[in-house]
């Protein structure tokens, strides 16, 4: 133990050793034959430690690198067999983050303490239910505990990182940035799937399970390193919403064009995508931004611009020669729209056996259902829907009001009690693609799937947070 009485000290020598013993490891494992791979493995195993402790050493640091981890696995997935699921990895890395802050509570270096408000205490209302549901005799508790980590516990575990790792306004601004590299990235890689090809492994997937759905006579949907061409165009538009504000907030001038080349890869990723829910983010969200911004130029603007984009994608052909640019002009003509159709058929044989199920059919049992269950040969296709069909229309109804309470915090803090503008730009903007998204979570299941709901649940810590940033910033002024 040091003089200053913790143990990060006393890892950055373990780490110093790790590297040391995990050369030797390896030089070792290639001069002595046929045990290399086993030696290697364990050669790792000090510096992975170490490693894991260096992540550690900074409460900021890990929860960044739990997300970057989320952004970039389920494309990893396509070329590594992992030997746990990915949802027991990333539940691990949590743990991991939890356990780092006990370490760093009981040492008398704080960083900082926790700052949890007081409407976070409604998503554990939605949490006990979910728990609940485990006595729902219509389901397993085998699809329960498969599916209630996204469902329920990400809700209530992603705000509690944010409030524990990231509550200073610094610390906010450090991980906007990294969620804007990553956009960047993640828009790269789809500009690389249109204009060199897909890999093997890509094109694996996309002959396979994309292949219904990703496939179609107007071309191809492209997905990035994402679940699916759905999940990559909705966080796209998220991003657009998201950043498009920060940008006209920000008083950086390389902030500001690093904010704007994000909305501009955002805004090729979204198209490319195909992703007709996508087409609802950034309109709902521009709509939620003309209603909270109280500026006259802006207000106006933003009527202009939703104005002109609404003209152009509904009433004119321009661009139809662009496959992408059809397909998203679709989202404007419900009638046409054979897929659409289908969802509100669905729907309509959903409801005919959903007065039957109050507290819903179970937590998992509409994405494990054999062929004789009630759900058999429907998708849900919507996070809105999974979540009535899951947990009943009391679930619905508790759900729903939780995140509309908390979108309405969010437009009540910018409208009326945050004062700096910094603050109230970047509530703005993650308020405002916090309501573009609920649209698009009606219109696909892109809730409970990586990167965009554990990005979505940080967007509303965030805007949770507002208050003790405003009073944060407000503090250092007057010091």
């Amino acid at each position: 133990m040091e003089k200053n009485g913790t143990i990060w000290p006393l890892m950055n020598k373990l780490l110093l050793f790790a590297v040391v013993t995990t050369g030797l490891m390896v030089v070792l494992s290639l001069t002595l034959g046929p045990g290399h791979i086993i030696a290697l493995a364990f050669g790792l195993v000090p510096l992975l430690l170490c490693g894991a402790f260096f992540l550690m050493k900074k409460t900021l640091r890990l929860f960044l690198f739990l997300y970057a981890v989320i952004f970039v696995i389920m494309g990893i997935t396509r070329y590594v067999t992992f030997p746990l699921p990915v949802g027991i990895l990333v539940d691990i890395l949590i743990g991991l983050c939890f356990f780092s802050f006990l370490l760093h509570s009981l040492s008398p270096n704080k960083q900082h303490k926790p700052v949890v408000p007081p409407i976070f205490f409604l998503t554990l209302i939605w949490l006990g239910y979910c728990i609940l549901e485990i006595a729902n005799p219509h389901s397993s508790i085998g699809n329960w505990a498969t599916t209630v980590r996204g469902i329920a516990f990400y809700l209530v575990l992603f705000p509690l990182l944010v409030f524990f790792f990231c509550n200073k306004v610094q610390q906010m601004r450090v991980f906007l940035i990294l969620w804007g590299a990553l956009i960047l990235f993640a828009g790269f890689k789809a500009f690389i799937q249109k204009t060199i090809g897909f890999d093997s492994a890509e094109w694996v997937w996309l002959n396979t399970s994309g292949a219904r759905t990703h496939i179609l006579y107007s071309g191809i949907r492209y997905f990035s390193f994402f679940t699916d061409a759905a999940n990559f165009g909705c966080h796209m538009g998220l991003g657009v919403v998201v950043f498009s504000i920060l940008g006209i907030y920000e008083k950086s001038v390389k902030l500001k064009y690093f904010y704007f080349a994000v909305v501009f890869v955002a805004t090729y990723g979204m198209m490319i995508s195909g992703t007709r829910a996508a087409m609802g983010v950034p309109f709902a969200g521009l709509a939620c931004f003309i209603c909270i911004i109280k500026q006259w130029r802006w207000i106006m603007a933003g009527l202009l611009l939703f104005v002109a984009a609404f003209v152009l994608f509904n009433f004119t052909s321009i661009g139809n020669s662009n496959a992408s640019m059809r397909r998203m002009r679709t989202a404007f003509q419900f009638e046409k729209d054979a897929s659409y159709n289908l969802r509100v058929e669905n729907q309509k044989r959903m409801r005919q056996f959903m007065n039957n199920y109050p507290f819903g059919i179970g937590i998992g049992s509409a994405k494990h259902s054999d062929g004789n269950a009630v759900m058999s040969g429907m998708a849900t296709d919507s996070s809105f829907v999974l979540v009535w069909v899951e947990t009943g229309a009391v679930g619905a109804f508790i759900y729903v009001s939780i995140l509309l309470v908390i979108l309405g915090y969010g437009m009540y803090c910018v409208l009326f009690k945050l004062k700096d503008p910094l603050i109230r730009g970047v509530t703005c903007a993650l308020t405002s693609g916090y309501a573009g998204m609920l649209v698009a979570g009606y219109g696909n299941e892109v809730f409970h799937q990586f990167p965009t709901g554990p990005t979505l649940y940080i967007c509303m810590a965030f805007i949770m947070l507002s208050p003790q940033f405003d009073k944060e910033l407000m503090y250092e002024r007057k010091s």
